[in-house]
């Protein structure tokens, strides 16, 4: 089934099943199939401009927020791909510095914790 005759929440869906049946027991062809389906459900998140960047976690539609774990998601099943690791890993690396700017742009995270990550971030 087309990833377009799908609704949002549909999508969703099957990407949180995925995405919690590769961190339960994921192998590599669960892992691509995943890793496409969080991929569609991100794509129609961006086409749908669910988020703006000028708003906060309070402008957010409360059946919204849910959306913005599909980057975690992302990153994650990447972490546990074994093929091309150097590129899964920065391929997740990147997902989940997203996330969590995204996380620090919506003023999700404490000013604590946003120390925390950067200061974490400037040893590396």
């Amino acid at each position: 089934m087309s990833e377009f005759t799908l609704s949002l929440p549909e999508l969703f869906a099957i990407a949180h099943r995925q995405f919690t049946d590769i961190m339960d027991r994921g192998t590599l062809e669960a892992e691509s199939t995943a890793l496409t389906d969080i991929e569609n459900a991100l794509n129609a998140v961006q086409r749908e401009n669910i988020f703006s960047k000028n708003e906060e976690l309070e402008d957010i539609p409360t059946s919204s927020i849910k959306y913005l774990f599909l980057r975690h998601f992302l990153g994650m099943v990447h972490s546990k791909n074994m093929s091309n690791r150097l590129e899964q890993l920065n391929s997740a690396k990147l997902h989940l510095t997203t996330y969590l700017e995204t996380c620090e742009t919506l003023k999700v995270l404490h000013e604590d914790e946003i120390k925390a990550i950067h200061s974490t971030q400037s040893v590396r």
